[in-house]
């Protein structure tokens, strides 16, 4: 697989966190994987190539390093002739010792990022799709949270003869609702480009 991603500064890890073993195992790049889990944030067009029309509902749960814990809920079915998937993220970064201007320990606190989108694709022609996606994340530490609403669109290609796919997508464009502070964090939009093949002799 090959990527290229830009302008992917920020915060709300969240955003780039893979929630699926086989994301997790690929790095976390899913942009031309029709088979990964991870497709309604990585690439909502490849709904419609995964080849699996059937409805289906899954649930992933992931320990990161750090104490870093995330989940995904995922519901996935077709609607009017539309591939589609309703998606629930969470994570956890784990409980932070809390001090005052003394350097004083006052308590702990907790942080935690939460995501629900939902997307779709549309075949153009045998091979081709475009799909998009919409969603709010709620991101919280201790008691200021920051509200942002999101879209991303993005379009791929298969050819089956060469067992080969080509995604282009551009996740995360947004609008900030509410900030933790006056100073507005920057959305990690970014643009990625990835082809995946399958090889002859990888009995994979």
């Amino acid at each position: 697989m090959i990527v290229t991603q830009v302008d992917a500064v920020g915060a709300y890890s969240i955003l780039e966190l893979p929630f699926h073993a086989r994301s997790l195992s690929m790095a976390g790049i899913g942009t031309a994987d029709p088979r990964g889990q991870d497709v309604s944030a990585f690439n909502p067009a490849l709904l419609a190539l995964s080849g699996n029309e059937s409805q289906y509902f899954y649930l992933s749960l992931l320990s990161h390093p750090a104490g870093i814990k995330s989940g995904a809920v995922v519901w996935q079915a077709s609607f009017r002739g539309f591939p589609a998937a309703i998606t629930m993220r969470h994570v956890s970064y784990g409980d932070f010792t809390e001090f005052d201007d003394d350097g004083n320990r006052t308590g702990t606190y907790g942080a935690g990022d939460s995501w629900i989108s939902a997307a779709a694709s549309y075949p153009l022609m045998p091979g081709v799709a475009v799909g998009g996606s919409a969603g709010l994340l709620v991101s919280q530490v201790d008691d200021v949270s920051a509200m942002l609403g999101l879209i991303s669109i993005s379009t791929a290609i298969n050819v089956p003869r060469y067992d080969l796919h080509v995604g282009l997508a551009v996740n995360n464009l947004g609008v900030t609702f509410s900030s933790f502070t006056k100073h507005v964090e920057a959305i990690p939009t970014s643009v990625a480009v990835g082809i995946t093949k399958k090889l002859k002799s990888l009995p994979l």
